[in-house]
């Protein structure tokens, strides 16, 4: 019996040391694995529903102060959209848009020139709040598109080019009549 003791205490010591080591399980196969309880909205500057746990390795801050914050908890979707509608009202947010379909919900809140984009979605592993904002766009503004390369001159690919510049709304069509199609917008 005594034998079965120390065996087993000698087992269990080594696991011991594993969490001082902030090592993470290799056999999670939860996506958003590594939350920080921060209880402070960094893009807002407004704390969010106890129980919510950050995860900024799946956000993002931009240079212009913007960005997307990615939040997960066991809370009640109600309580998080009711909790984040009275704190913005608090600090002066009006809110624009307000959309809910089964389990998903979306909040458009805007301060100034800023917006903040709130999506709230019960899923099987909790509540995930998604905070979005930036500065409102200009009336008229295009959105943000990746660059494209020139059809011609330098850094374009002869083989692949045309070689022509196309008007705002007309056609180029490859191969049969009803295949590849281009339009230039």
């Amino acid at each position: 019996m005594s034998r079965l003791l120390v065996i087993l205490a000698l087992c269990l010591v080594p696991l011991g040391g594993c969490a001082e080591m902030h090592l993470r399980n290799p056999f999670s196969s939860d996506p958003l694995t590594g939350g920080e309880n921060v209880g402070t909205s960094h893009l807002l500057t407004l704390s969010v529903p106890a129980g919510m746990q950050l995860f900024p390795t799946h956000g993002s801050t931009a240079a212009d102060g913007g960005g997307m914050e990615i939040y997960r908890g066991w809370v009640d979707m109600n309580s998080v959209a009711q909790y984040m509608y009275s704190g913005m009202q608090g600090q002066g947010w009006n809110i624009r848009l307000a959309r809910r379909k089964d389990s998903r919900a979306v909040y458009v809140y805007e301060r100034a020139s800023t917006l903040a984009v709130l999506t709230v979605e019960r899923t099987t592993l909790g509540t995930l709040l998604c905070i979005w904002t930036g500065e409102r766009l200009p009336d008229g503004a295009v959105p943000l598109q990746e660059a494209v390369p020139p059809a011609t001159g330098e850094g374009s690919d002869p083989e692949n080019s045309s070689g022509t510049t196309h008007q705002p709304g007309t056609v180029e069509t490859w191969g049969d009549p009803g295949a590849v199609q281009e339009r230039s917008l």
